[in-house]
């Protein structure tokens, strides 16, 4: 027989499998030195997060809650009607041995033309500290300007039954 595509020669297995063995080599070190990245970076980031988030409490906040003025950030109140909307006060703790437990943002409107659901969210303020503290309200009813009251809840130590630490008088506008 004639050679018509040229010599015929047998492949060497051992250049090919020589070839896959330095692929998965690499590929193995490409994931350790990858895997050790995310763990630095997550390191890096993961310890400045509770620095970060302690500052940016008090930033959020227009003025910053005192003694003098134990409720702050209560003075234009804006909600959207059936829409879940986010209430941020500053709450100084004078001296409330409750809240050193749990403190919670609550408020409540005398008007019978609107109701507010809300989730608080509950943290420990210690007596002689300021903190920020916050609640998801959806209003329902009629749109307008209603006259609320704006308290702090805490527990009382002797019967843990949440009771107001502090309270301030504020005008909550609900739009449409």
């Amino acid at each position: 027989m004639t050679k018509l595509f040229g010599p015929y020669k047998k492949r060497s297995r051992t250049a090919s499998m020589q070839l896959s063995i330095n692929a998965i080599v690499i590929l193995v070190m490409a994931m350790a030195v990858l895997g050790l990245g995310l763990g630095l970076i997550r390191g890096v980031l993961g310890s400045g997060k509770d620095k970060l988030m302690s500052s940016l409490q008090e930033m959020d906040l227009t003025e910053p809650a005192t003694a003098e003025k134990p409720i702050t950030n209560i003075n234009n109140i804006e909600l959207k009607n059936n829409k879940e909307n986010q209430l941020v006060v500053g709450f100084y703790n004078a001296d409330f041995t409750g809240c050193d437990v749990n403190a919670k943002l609550n408020i409540s409107c005398s008007s019978a033309d609107i109701s507010l659901a809300q989730e608080a969210i509950e943290l420990k303020v210690p007596s002689g500290e300021s903190k920020k503290l916050g609640s998801i309200i959806t209003p329902s009813g009629k749109s307008g300007t209603y006259g609320c009251t704006i308290s702090i809840m805490c527990p009382n130590p002797t019967t843990s039954v949440m009771e107001e630490a502090v309270s301030d008088s504020a005008f909550v506008k609900v739009q449409s």
